[in-house]
């Protein structure tokens, strides 16, 4: 059984068609095709049936690709340790992170890396937080730096940096003289409640991250909001706030470090209660993986960095407080 055959028979039970997993790996459908049949012979039985357009894993099937994973994963395995052994740091490592996070903070926690570790190459691939989730399970890439809820333990995790999801509105809304500065902590805050009428823009189902956290916080508040518009991108939430078409919910990164900073001058920024509305950012892997000695130079690398910006933020330290503490009330 060459490993070969399981990293096409793989790909094609990933995709669901030959002809996509062909043009993934580079290979051509005959030599997809003849792998397959190889396995077939080999473990005597059908490991795939066609329907409609799309090929279905029969029972063997299922069984081979859920141990095809395995082998290949553990062969990576044996190339990292390998590595670490030698100590060959002249390889490249795959990190997910999010856009947000890579305009904000990637640049001053990859300096500090690099300067440390020159020979190591670094390919970063930027998606939404779901899509990262669904890469580490895939074995996709190595770690990613992504946001999850405070009660997420699906991966192995080292917290970065807490934040909460913030109100926006324009600086003329009316809806302003419902906000007032919260007597302990002494920042600005807004009940969701108070904005039944207000129109709400909200994410579209194509980010079902955060729509299922914006969802999340407004249930938690018992807050129906008047959704007058879903979009996928935060920067066009905070553009059609600016434009006086409405309220939306959005995470603190994004608006005040991120798309926001532009416009900073027309829109105002509240805190809601709830710990719905409380995440966490997180250098994370997939439970069990090992992690090269590269990789966990990175992970040093966050961790060292963010705890200087969280010194030196005082919205961050806020928000680690709050952690904490969960202003889940008005009190």
């Amino acid at each position: 059984m060459y490993l070969r055959d399981l990293e096409y028979f793989i790909e094609i039970c990933t995709v669901r068609s030959l002809t996509k997993a062909a043009k993934n790996v580079y290979a051509t459908q005959p030599a997809m095709s003849a792998a397959v049949k190889r396995l077939e012979t080999e473990l005597q039985g059908e490991l795939l049936v066609r329907q409609r357009k799309k090929f279905e894993l029969t029972e063997l099937g299922e069984m081979l690709y859920e141990a095809a994973k395995r082998m290949v994963a553990e062969r990576e395995e044996i190339f990292l340790r390998a590595a670490d052994i030698t100590d060959n740091a002249n390889r490249t490592i795959t990190i997910g992170i999010t856009a947000s996070y890579g305009r904000t903070f990637l640049p001053y926690v990859y300096s500090e890396f690099h300067r440390k570790n020159p020979r190591i190459k670094t390919r970063f691939v930027v998606c939404h937080c779901g899509d990262l989730k669904d890469k580490l399970n895939q074995g996709e890439i190595d770690a990613a730096i992504m946001w999850t809820a405070l009660d997420d333990d699906s991966f192995s995790q080292k917290v970065l940096f807490h934040e909460r999801m913030i109100l926006v509105m324009r600086m003329d809304d009316p809806n302003n003289k419902r906000g007032f500065i919260h007597e302990k902590y002494n920042k600005p805050f807004i009940n969701l409640s108070d904005l039944k009428d207000a129109p709400f823009l909200s994410y579209s189902g194509e980010r079902t991250d955060l729509c299922e956290i914006v969802n999340a916080v407004c249930k938690e508040a018992k807050y129906a909001p008047n959704v007058q518009g879903r979009f996928n991108q935060s920067s066009i939430i905070l553009s059609m706030v600016l434009s006086g078409l409405g309220v939306g919910l959005v995470p603190w990164n994004s608006a005040v470090n991120g798309d926001m900073r532009l416009i900073s001058d027309s829109l105002r920024a509240y805190n809601v209660f709830g710990v719905k509305a409380q995440r966490c950012y997180i250098f994370a892997y997939k439970e069990g993986k090992y992690l090269s000695k590269s990789v966990l130079s990175l992970q040093d690398a966050c961790l060292a960095s963010h705890e200087q910006i969280n010194l030196q933020s005082d919205e961050l330290q806020f928000f680690a407080k709050c952690a904490e503490e969960n202003p889940g009330t008005t009190d």
